[in-house]
């Protein structure tokens, strides 16, 4: 299956080897800005995508029925994170759950929204759409380091990669930040 989100707050999946729709979920319950842009997860067999203006949705990966909202506004896509689910909220907050959606840590980082997180030496990067990095120790949430994107107007909106010992990440200002 292709999972495609829509601008409209649909979420679609789709049979690769035939391209017919297998079948669509209303996510989004808002009338603006229901745009499902983040790249659903798989976690414990289970989909887990948002809205900018929506709960973090669990969907059922077969039937697309939702199975729970969880009360935490997104921008981007959890991660897996050490079996667990890493959140990082729309009010700068990172929030690790375990398989029963328990919160078992709440930290925030930042007073803008969490646009990006990954693992990178053993540790979180998490970015914001204000103008900030984040390299986040993971036993507790407490900042290691900050890096400034430069200005105000700097942001990572995509997704930061990590091959190997390297971070990559391309800020909306088109400056690439390359990390080693």
């Amino acid at each position: 299956k292709v999972y495609v989100g829509f601008a409209d707050g649909f979420l679609a999946a789709f049979s690769v080897e035939e391209g017919v729709l297998l079948w669509e979920s209303r996510l989004g319950d808002g009338n603006k800005f229901v745009d499902i842009d983040s790249t659903p997860v798989f976690y414990k067999g289970n989909l887990y995508v948002g809205s900018l203006v929506g709960d973090l949705v669990m969907v059922n990966s077969s039937t697309g029925s939702i199975i729970r909202r969880l009360n935490y506004k997104v921008a981007r896509a959890p991660i897996v994170f050490n079996d667990k689910l890493l959140v990082g909220t729309n009010s700068g907050e990172l929030v690790l759950l375990d398989s029963y959606h328990k919160e078992l840590m709440k930290k925030k980082i930042s007073k803008f929204p969490i646009s990006s997180m990954n693992v990178w030496k053993n540790r979180i990067v998490a970015s914001t759409i204000g103008k900030h990095m984040f390299l986040v120790k993971s036993a507790d949430f407490s900042i290691e380091e900050k890096f400034s994107l430069g200005t105000s107007y700097s942001a990572i909106f995509g997704q930061t990669e990590v091959k190997e010992d390297v971070l990559a990440a391309l800020s909306s200002r088109h400056r690439l930040y390359v990390f080693r």
